[in-house]
């Protein structure tokens, strides 16, 4: 879209050229406005611009949109005072240009304005109140040491591959706060201003070097993947009055080993610590009432306290989490969902309260150094491979006794050193291979139904 419009752009300079009599190759194009300024656009090659102040007795005011855009060659570019607008995409793809000044009359910058103008390292923003979307991605030198105070407006990927920024501390007065405005920048410290009541999505995303940020009390949402990819940043404090901490909001921030949970917290999102393999222990708020897919997958979780106020365990919840040894499913929750502890290769004791009724496919497979696990009367189903590749696992107890259990294929497969399988209660086997590779065990209580029911 934003081509198609500067071809129109352009058809519309070449209009403007014919009108006003311009020679064949002029190293300006200008266009006299309605209100009296002139608008202008650049068709040489120099290294170093100056834009005239005024044409034909009138001042230029505008930059027009594209007015610069991939022109590789310059380094420079001087506007005059008299300039007051520059249009979106001017000085897009000038990837040799390292300073321009911005006109104290300029007080917004238009979307792309200066997107990968990789050498850009001169420019002031002091009269800046709106910096639109994209208008300095992958300015790779870009350094602003200080956002002015009255800026409000930071769009979209405004800041996005930034590489030389460093501090993202802004001022009270921004209003809003783009999606992506710094991701993949160079940013070390952020600073929210105290207004904010939500952290955009992807906000700082692939801050490499992301060590310390300040989020204001006032905010009580962090949108999807605010800092996802942050591998640097290692502490964090959640403002007290959060309520939503959306998806993947920390995955991969490989460095973070502490973060407080606020009571207030009701809902955490899928994949939102993923990949944290410092973060050692987690304390699920007591009001949580959402807990998103692979919420803990693949993180260093030795230690997890898990809330009641869930009723179920999300599916691969703590997948792939080596270091957790121990965990205990507190009353209130039902359902243990696909694969929620599937690959944990060290946990070694599973607690269950009396409200869980299913134990989903996959739960607890490939957990190799499982040895003893008790299942308690509320279960009623055991899913396929539930506790499938335990290699460790020695004994198995049912403590169903009123109604029937349904026990899934392949659920305690390659269990092979299992010694003992106690069931209280009647079962019902509906897959293939339930209890194979049970060759050493003796089967308490129902030995010859089960046989008669495999047989």
């Amino acid at each position: 879209m934003k081509k198609i419009i500067a071809a129109v752009l352009a058809a519309c300079v070449f209009a403007a050229v014919i009108v006003i009599g311009a020679t064949s190759k002029p190293e300006f194009v200008y266009y006299i406005r309605d209100d009296g300024g002139v608008e202008v656009w650049y068709r040489g090659d120099s290294e170093n611009v100056t834009v005239p102040e005024k044409y034909l007795g009138k001042p230029v005011t505008h930059i027009g949109n594209g007015a610069f855009s991939q022109k590789f060659k310059i380094k420079s570019i001087t506007l005059p005072d008299t300039v007051a607008y520059i249009g979106s995409s001017a000085f897009e793809g000038c990837d040799s240009l390292e300073s321009v000044n911005i006109p104290e009359g300029v007080s917004e910058i238009q979307p792309y304005t200066f997107e990968n103008c990789y050498k850009l390292n001169g420019i002031s923003l002091s009269n800046i109140t709106k910096i639109d979307d994209a208008a300095f991605e992958n300015c790779k030198k870009l350094c602003i040491t200080e956002f002015p105070e009255g800026l409000t407006y930071i769009g979209d990927m405004a800041f996005s591959g930034c590489s030389a920024l460093t501090a993202a501390n802004l001022p009270e007065s921004v209003e809003h706060l783009g999606s992506h405005a710094f991701a993949e920048s160079g940013i070390e410290t952020a600073k929210l201003p105290e207004r904010s009541d939500f952290v955009p999505e992807w906000l700082f995303s692939d801050c490499k070097k992301l060590s310390a940020v300040n989020i204001p009390d006032s905010v009580n949402l962090i949108g999807a993947n605010a800092f996802s990819g942050c591998t640097g940043l290692k502490e964090i404090k959640l403002p007290e009055n959060i309520n939503l901490i959306e998806q993947n909001v920390f995955e991969n921030c490989t460095s973070l080993s502490g973060i407080n949970l606020p009571n207030t917290l009701t809902s955490i999102g899928d994949g939102a610590f993923s990949g944290c393999t410092a973060l050692k222990t987690v304390a699920l708020p007591d009001n949580l009432e959402y807990l998103g897919k692979g919420v803990f997958a693949k993180s260093g979780v030795e230690t997890a306290t898990l809330p009641g106020g869930i009723a179920e365990i999300p599916e691969e919840a703590f997948y792939g989490c080596d270091d957790l040894m121990k965990i205990e499913i507190p009353a209130g929750i039902i359902t243990i969902n696909a694969n929620a502890f599937a690959d944990c290769g060290n946990l070694r004791d599973v607690l269950f309260s009396e409200s869980v009724a299913s134990i989903g496919a996959g739960a607890f497979s490939g957990c190799g150094n499982l040895r003893c696990v008790t299942i308690p009367r509320s279960v009623v189903s055991i899913g396929q491979s539930a506790f499938s590749g335990c290699g460790s696992l020695e004994s198995v107890v049912l403590m169903r006794e009123i109604g029937s259990i349904t026990i899934e294929d392949y659920a305690f497969e390659g269990c092979t050193n299992i010694s003992e399988f106690i069931i209280n209660g009647p079962v019902e086997v509906r897959g293939n291979n339930v209890f194979g590779g049970l060759d050493k065990a003796t089967l308490f209580g129902i030995e010859q139904q089960i046989m008669k029911m495999a047989g």
